[in-house]
């Protein structure tokens, strides 16, 4: 079993739909900038930590998200303290309900992460994705890869 974990430095995002352009009669999709920026963030912030030079496993692999929302401006007094609501977001008493969608954080993370860490995303087993308030946004991943005892 191997454990790997990072932070992304950034707030949320998730992953947008594909956009239909159409040329003539014919009909393209085309992945949209922010997508591919994105993807290049979290990219980048995997490759900051990765200890093997060609890493792509084949075995079945876990995945935990944890997606922060930094407070508001609003859950601060105008001394800088935190009010009482942004205590409340903090402790995890409130969550965020608002936009991205949990599912739609987890696809740009692993479709981003395909290829690097595991081949297809199909590998993913189990998959955990929350949203919490923070003071500053980021998001944690923590992958657990379970070794293929079929090979050996």
């Amino acid at each position: 079993m191997k454990k790997i974990e990072f932070t992304i430095y950034s707030h949320p995002f998730g992953k947008r739909n594909m956009m239909p352009i159409k040329r003539g009669r014919k009909v393209f999709s085309i992945n949209p900038q922010e997508n591919k920026n994105y993807m290049a963030i979290v990219q980048d912030a995997y490759l900051k930590i990765r200890q093997d030079d060609d890493f792509t496993t084949d075995s079945s692999v876990n995945v935990e998200i944890r997606a922060y929302f930094g407070l508001q401006k609003t859950c601060y007094t105008s001394k800088g303290k935190i009010t009482k609501s942004g205590k409340m977001k903090l402790d995890g008493i409130l969550k965020p309900t608002q936009k991205p969608d949990c599912d739609n954080i987890s696809k740009a993370i692993c479709d981003a992460l395909t290829g690097l860490i595991w081949r297809d995303d199909s590998q993913i087993t189990d998959l955990y994705v929350s949203k919490r308030y923070a003071e500053s946004s980021r998001v944690e991943i923590s992958i657990t890869i379970h070794e293929n005892k079929e090979n050996g």
